[in-house]
């Protein structure tokens, strides 16, 4: 078997895990740190948001994507996704016993983390893909990173049975979300091992080519993206980039916690925020397979309509 594709299974493998246990989390952030507040240790109680918590990490998430590629540039793709992918897992983590500064001070970390990883993501896809194979890999990997938003809402479903998520109940779910992350990171690890095996091979092109990178290069990319920024394709983009943002704050964040809330869905409503998540995965997996695999866009009009069917299903 091509040793390239082996390597984009394991990348979607391993995102597929660590984001079993993150987008589950952010699905119920905000219902299980109300449950916090309702807790004392040592005489301190909690305070934090996790609507505060999303912005702080997207905020950062934003800026240090200007940085990100110098830095994947002299870590290497393969070890800046374990460093990223190291963030997930300690914002996973710091709900078992969660503080309200160390919760805020991971969301910087996890913002930072998110844009490295990523980052890391498209160049070591891109290096085991050629013209020929690129297609089939982004549609394995995407088909792959999908399914954590079906693993792990349907496990949320499946433990969450009160109607506060207490004590009892999030250290056990957060515990089982822990040790899932910490899979992710190994396999991350595994592709770090095959990438420095692979280096070595004669007949085997490198993974990961180190490149130097200064502070001017740091500049030059801010430079570019300023200018990006200022053409008229990129202003008419930010208004769906805007309105995405809108829209995945409110299916991921605000009518998750709504429904847990509606008192109406009796006392185990908080278990619905994982049905919730596990049907928009299966949506966002049928979405995926109908308008990447099946109805491929050919012409610029077959690609308008594709658009304004998906705008038009999504509002």
């Amino acid at each position: 078997m091509d040793s390239r594709f082996i390597n984009v299974v394991l990348l979607g493998s391993a995102f597929m895990v660590l984001f079993t246990a993150f987008q589950a989390t952010g699905m119920i952030s905000q219902s299980v740190l109300e449950g916090v507040k309702n807790e004392t240790v040592n005489g301190t109680s909690f305070h934090g948001s996790g609507y505060i918590s999303m912005a702080i990490l997207y905020s950062f998430f934003s800026l240090t994507n200007v940085f990100a590629p110098a830095i994947v540039a002299i870590l290497g793709p393969a070890v800046s996704m374990f460093f990223g992918g190291t963030t997930y897992f300690l914002y996973v983590v710091s709900f078992i016993y969660p503080m309200t500064w160390s919760y805020y001070v991971i969301s910087i970390l996890i913002g930072i983390g998110a844009a490295i990883l990523w980052t890391a993501q498209g160049v070591y896809l891109t290096k085991n893909s050629d013209d020929m194979t690129v297609s089939r890999n982004s549609g394995i990997f995407w088909a792959l990173f999908q399914v954590s938003l079906l693993s792990g809402n349907i496990y949320v479903f499946v433990a969450l049975k009160t109607q506060i998520i207490d004590r009892a109940t999030r250290i056990p779910l957060f515990a089982v979300f822990s040790i899932v992350s910490g899979a992710g990171l190994v396999l991350f690890i595994f592709i770090i091992w095959r990438s420095y095996v692979e280096k070595r091979r004669d007949n085997i092109p490198p993974i990961e080519e180190p490149k130097k990178s200064t502070a001017a290069d740091i500049v030059q990319t801010l430079k570019v993206a300023v200018r990006l920024l200022k053409t008229r394709n990129m202003l008419l983009l930010l208004i769906p980039f805007s309105y995405t943002g809108l829209s995945n704050t409110l299916f991921t964040g605000v009518f998750a916690t709504c429904i847990g809330h509606y008192v109406k869905y009796g006392d185990t409503r908080k278990r619905l925020i994982g049905l919730h998540g596990l049907l928009v995965g299966c949506g966002e997996i049928l979405g995926g397979g109908l308008f990447g695999f099946i109805t491929k866009p050919k012409t610029a009009s077959q690609k308008a309509l594709m658009i304004l069917v998906g705008c038009i299903l999504h509002m």
